[in-house]
């Protein structure tokens, strides 16, 4: 099978975590696997063929075991062991539990499938020790004066930002763009960089999703001044 990007991590339980009932339930903590995979998507990290792992958490089994369940070809479901009290914790030590319990399943993964557990450690310090303002990179330009960067600001509301470094100077600036919809959104949105007489143009990917999604950013583009003069594009001046 051709090797694959993880795209997905979600956390299911049952309401009273009886596997044998059936009525598994998505739990809504999801951003900090969102930002697990986000960041893992940066690196070289590959599964051999999946691309989606749901981890169902079960006082069934001893805290902190993982057990494999079921898979197929895009999907490996494993079952993690977990004391209730842990999901109800403070939202702050719950992120812990969760940044854990996420890379306690790739590590078993890794095991199990050859992969790369240096990309899963670095990845899980990263997550740890920014979490809202982990920034994810979406896109980059480099000319004789500037390097510019596009990123995604991981906050509970994404944005995306700009930051333009003077090569000569050093010195930085940042400005935010957009905020986003929805955090995928931000790779419709920006496919290349390109500039041209002072000013910075993102152009969005061509496809019929990467024009919905930047048909529903027009409105706050427009409003922000970013708006490109095609209406098609972002364009950000004064920062070159």
């Amino acid at each position: 099978m051709k090797p694959q990007k993880l795209m997905d991590i979600r956390f299911y339980k049952h309401h009273d975590f009886d596997m044998e009932k059936g009525g598994w339930s998505l739990l809504p903590d999801n951003q900090i696997s969102e930002r697990f995979v986000l960041k893992l998507y940066e690196t070289d990290f590959s599964t051999p063929g999946y691309d989606h792992v749901y981890i169902y958490l079960t006082d069934k089994l001893k805290h902190g075991e993982i057990q494999f369940d079921f898979g197929g070809t895009s999907v490996q479901n494993l079952l993690a062991g977990v004391k209730f009290s842990e999901i109800l914790k403070k939202p702050f030590e719950r992120d812990d539990f969760y940044i854990k319990l996420v890379a306690d399943s790739l590590n078993f993964l890794a095991d199990r499938d050859g992969l790369k557990k240096s990309y899963i450690q670095e990845v899980k310090e990263l997550v740890s020790t920014h979490k809202d303002t982990l920034e994810i990179w979406c896109a980059s330009k480099t000319t004789k004066s500037y390097e510019i960067r596009l990123f995604m600001l991981m906050e509970n509301q994404p944005k995306l930002f700009v930051e333009v470094t003077d090569l000569a100077t050093k010195t930085k600036s940042q400005q935010k763009i957009v905020e986003l919809k929805d955090t995928r959104d931000v790779f419709k949105l920006t496919s290349k960089v390109t500039v041209s007489k002072g000013v910075i143009r993102v152009i969005p990917r061509k496809s019929a999703s990467a024009d919905w999604i930047f048909s529903n950013h027009l409105y706050a583009l427009q409003s922000a001044g970013f708006l490109g003069q095609d209406g098609k594009s972002i364009e950000i001046r004064g920062m070159i």
